[in-house]
């Protein structure tokens, strides 16, 4: 069995990408804030995944991806999407 432990390297920064499509013109596009853990990143998703379904009664139907990108996709009427890249 090998252990894994993951350290961060100085001088090495992790940012994530996320780009959001479908919401509104005011949120399509990349999201402009830094996202530098993944944990920002899960709960950036989870909030507008609440407040997408608080205005519209969307539900959050499938989760895919492959090597670091995932891909969030609401209900069939509903066209919006997130989809997120280390």
């Amino acid at each position: 069995m090998t252990d894994f432990e993951y350290r961060s390297e100085e001088g090495v920064a992790i940012l994530w990408v996320m780009t959001i499509s479908g919401y509104d013109e005011e949120m399509d596009g990349e999201w402009d804030e830094p996202l530098g853990s993944l944990s920002d990143v899960e709960q950036l998703i989870e909030n507008l995944e609440d407040a997408y379904r608080d205005d519209t009664g969307a539900a959050l139907v499938r989760v895919h991806g492959a090597h670091g990108w995932r891909e969030f996709e609401m209900e069939r009427w509903c066209p919006a999407s997130l989809r997120v890249e280390p």
